[in-house]
């Protein structure tokens, strides 16, 4: 029933203002992209860096996740 509210889209918000008080370069994230989050975080701004298969883990369906790596550019 949360969903689809925008908390996401704030908490992203609020680290990236952090980050910037903290004159951090960027953000980086790991995301799982068969839970269709990678999407949701382009959107917000990340662009996937690298993508891989995690063979240490396997999904309820019987294949195996990948993991993206994903970065936000905060500087200029």
């Amino acid at each position: 029933e949360h969903r689809r509210r925008g908390i996401a889209r704030q908490l992203i918000e609020f680290v990236v203002a952090e980050a910037r008080t903290r004159s951090l370069p960027a953000l980086s994230l790991y995301t799982v992209k068969e839970t269709g989050k990678v999407s949701i975080f382009e959107r917000l701004g990340f662009a996937v860096i690298s993508e891989e298969p995690d063979p240490a883990a396997k999904l309820v369906s019987g294949g195996t996740p990948h993991d993206v790596f994903m970065r936000k550019e905060l500087l200029p």
